[in-house]
């Protein structure tokens, strides 16, 4: 997961950088438990809590080739501070 105050960037910088590099991103979903419909009662605990903002987090799809995936964290590490 990407902690903006670490990292130096948040996830909307970082989607225009890849943007900008013509590499397509965009957040895919949304946890369940964080849509109203579905929101679980303040204290519950599960996967849907405890793990889904992670895997969120962490979501690459496609069929991407090792050359795209260098080409992606190249950009990604450009937004980094540090």
């Amino acid at each position: 997961m990407i902690t903006p105050e670490e990292f130096g960037a948040d996830q909307e910088t970082i989607r225009l950088a890849l943007e900008k590099e013509n590499i397509e991103s965009r957040p895919i979903w949304k946890p369940i438990h964080m849509q109203p419909v579905f929101e679980i009662t303040q204290g519950a605990r599960g996967i849907a809590h405890s793990d889904s903002k992670r895997y969120k987090a962490r979501v690459v799809g496609g069929e991407v080739t090792e050359e795209d995936l260098e080409r992606i964290v190249k950009t990604i590490k450009s937004c980094c501070k540090g």
